[in-house]
């Protein structure tokens, strides 16, 4: 049912895919944030007003209507703008304008926002003429702000001349895109907006299409600058073929030269990539992508790319890169230890005992704890996996060590070691699938492997959101307010340097797409700051800040489709939380994906197995894309999977992602396994991956929103 994604929790793997920060880039923007600043914006939205913005319209009205006539002056405003948005969405144009008369002179931070929402009313009133006076108000008073394009997009429908204004002044936003869209409609062959929306469109769900008609159709008009878009369109759409082909024919700088190399390799050319590499290197030798570029380089050739590595590690050294001297001394170990060079320990020596604590010495450690267990020698291993929790407890590796660390002690006779691994997981690694396991053997109410299915969790939806390190405060109110497309939209305006973006930005950027429902890419942003923290020290504190707040990682489990998951979920007698975990896991709650093998929709149901099931279940009419038809089916198969192995979730997630042939199998050949042993063995690294995160998901949604667990789990942390 599934296919190979993203997950969550393996980001080691995704770090050595995506070159970590080089993939998004860094930089810094004006509108930056410090923590102090953060935390003030929290109280942008009255406590009356916050717990109303995520409700469905018709169940929040007679609240705002109350806070309307009788809240503080802060709630007023608010309630009348959330009053007067529902109701242009329920098309009440003269409804709407009751709560926007004067609005406008009251909400000075959405002053901008509340004329427009005045003009959409006198236009669903059909009083046509004051909708125009307030557009040409907005021209007159706020003419650079994005309201602005919102206006001159209306005005446009009459005179086109308007709309060449929207593509000068404002063509990052969306409704620049939206009149590039038109325009093309009328005249396909119009390049100039192909390449606008190319470069500032990344948002609009049909860009890759426009991003492969512009190069397929219209290649030789392009200009350098436009190579550049499109390559940073491929690359961050992780299409690395075409990326590299963009950035050959961009305007060339150390960064474009580092992607075109690294986008080869990521794409299977390596004798490309090697001869890019070294091009790379001879024309940018002093560049900040050219220790990598060497690391890289070094890599590819093995035990030739000994030279580069040393390069490499010198660089890096001088420039005090201390993660990249930890990779580089590790892929140097890796490939000495190969060649049965004595010249390995001196190597391991220095990494361990200069560069403990970088990512690349938990790798060593916990390879070297893994073998050692594999070799039956558990005391030589759980000493290993001791040095990884205590040197790197940093490190997403910290988790498994020190889970099997007390594992290991427990069949060693120690009585304790178990404890002990259960209270450094509930506080360091709150998050991890480990730490479910702990809690799950502690005899907390999370459910085993055999009985997690049947657990009914509580669900409370959160009571405020992370604050956006970044943005106006315009951006900051529409956020509070729940308000995410608006925001949405206007982020696209505020958003500067996307190729070489901010920390900070990266985060709004990531909060703000999950808000919007574009989970994949949203989602994306966030986890990769893990990467970008560990190669830019001076963003770690500020990292580990924000991952000590239960709402950043909210943002990374949200309660989409939460309702359909719910009522289906209920009528199987599933838990809910782990479904919604295995379809985040699935699909990142995309309905329209489709795999590569023809799983489509939130769950990934084959149309095969839609057919069986369907028949099955009795559903005679179903559209297998459709969320709520797609739920149905997948609750169906999940629950077909969990009777084939006696209610064992772990058996039945496993067999959902690689069929139930190959769980009978591993079965077979190891009957005797414990659970936990079983899952590591899983030979399918899709699949050993799939089941953990899927779990750690459900871990996750139950920690982030069962009032319960989430009281539990404190205590064990303070």
């Amino acid at each position: 049912m599934s296919h190979s994604k993203l997950p969550m929790s393996k980001r080691l793997t995704l770090s050595l895919v995506l070159g970590t920060s080089l993939l998004l880039g860094c930089g810094t923007q004006d509108t930056a944030k410090s923590p102090s600043q953060i935390s003030e914006t929290s109280q942008i939205v009255s406590d009356a007003i916050s717990p109303l913005t995520s409700l469905p319209s018709e169940i929040r009205a007679d609240q705002l209507k109350q806070l309307a006539r009788g809240g503080s002056k802060k709630e007023k405003r608010q309630a009348k703008y959330l009053l007067a948005t529902d109701l242009i969405e329920q098309q009440q144009g003269e409804a709407a304008l009751e709560y926007l008369d004067g609005l406008d002179k009251k909400y000075s931070v959405l002053r901008g926002e509340v004329r427009v929402l005045q003009a959409k009313a006198h236009t669903l009133a059909n009083e046509t003429e004051k909708a125009q006076e307030i557009w040409e108000k907005i021209l007159d008073k706020q003419p650079e702000e994005p309201a602005a394009a919102e206006a001159l997009f209306a005005l446009g429908q009459q005179d086109p001349q308007f709309l060449d204004q929207i593509i000068e002044q404002f063509p990052s936003h969306p409704r620049a895109i939206d009149t590039a869209v038109e325009r093309l409609k009328a005249n396909p062959a119009d390049v100039k907006m192909r390449v606008l929306i190319v470069k500032y469109g990344h948002w609009h769900p049909d860009y890759g299409r426009y991003l492969q008609r512009l190069i397929t159709e219209f290649e030789d008009q392009l200009q350098p600058e436009d190579w550049q878009a499109v390559a940073f369109g491929y690359w961050d759409r992780q299409v690395y073929k075409q990326a590299a082909l963009a950035y050959e024919q961009s305007p060339q700088n150390s960064l474009t030269a580092f992607r075109a190399a690294r986008s080869l390799q990521l794409s299977g050319g390596k004798e490309g990539a090697i001869a890019s590499y070294k091009q790379m290197i001879a024309d940018y030798p002093d560049a900040e992508e050219t220790a990598t570029a060497l690391l890289k380089l070094g890599e590819l050739r093995g035990f030739a790319g000994l030279p580069q590595l040393d390069q490499a590690l010198k660089l890096a050294t001088a420039n005090k890169e201390t993660h990249r001297v930890g990779q580089i001394l590790l892929a140097k170990h890796r490939v000495l230890k190969e060649q049965q060079s004595p010249k390995a320990a001196k190597v391991q020596e220095q990494l361990l005992k200069d560069y403990g604590q970088t990512e690349a010495a938990a790798e060593f450690r916990w390879d070297a704890a893994q073998k050692l267990a594999e070799a039956k020698n558990l005391k030589a291993a759980r000493n290993w996996a001791l040095q990884v929790q205590k040197e790197n407890s940093e490190s997403e590796l910290a988790a498994p060590a020190t889970f099997w660390a007390g594992k290991w002690g427990e069949r060693l006779q120690q009585p304790d070691a178990m404890k002990e691994a259960s209270q450094s997981l509930w506080k360091n690694h709150p998050e991890s699938y480990y730490t479910w396991r702990t809690a799950s053997l502690a005899g907390w109410k999370v459910g085993d492997f055999s009985t997690v299915r049947s657990v009914q969790p509580r669900v409370n939806r959160p009571p405020s959101k992370l604050p956006l390190p970044n943005g106006s405060p315009a951006l900051q109110e529409l956020y509070q307010l729940g308000q995410s497309q608006t925001a949405y939209e206007r982020w696209q305006w505020e958003f500067k340097d996307r190729d070489q973006r901010s920390f900070e930005a990266q985060l709004t950027d990531g909060i703000l797409r999950v808000e919007a429902g574009d989970y994949l890419r949203g989602m994306f942003m966030i986890l990769n700051l893990y990467y970008r923290a560990q190669e830019e020290p001076e963003q770690n504190d500020l990292y580990q800040q924000w991952r000590q707040d239960s709402r950043f990682w909210q943002a990374l489990y949200p309660l989409a489709y939460f309702p359909e998951v719910s009522k289906w979920a209920k009528q199987r007698n599933l838990n809910s939380l782990m479904v919604l975990g295995l379809i985040r896991q699935e699909s990142r709650f995309q309905p329209e994906i489709r795999s590569v093998a023809g799983a489509m929709g939130l769950m990934q149901v084959l149309p095969s197995t839609a057919e069986q099931t369907a028949q099955q279940i009795g559903l005679q009419n179903y559209e297998i894309t459709d969320v709520d038809d797609n739920i149905n089916l997948g609750t169906a198969y999940f629950d077909y999977t969990h009777q084939l192995y006696d209610q064992n979730s772990m058996l039945a997630i496993a067999s959902y992602n690689a069929g139930p042939g190959n769980v009978a199998k591993w079965l077979r050949e190891r009957p005797n396994t414990s659970a936990d042993e079983f899952i590591e063995a899983i030979p399918f690294p899709e699949t050993n991956t799939y089941v953990k995160v899927v779990l750690e998901n459900y871990w996750n949604y139950l920690r982030l929103y069962n009032p319960a667990i989430a009281e539990q789990l404190q205590k064990q942390q303070t």
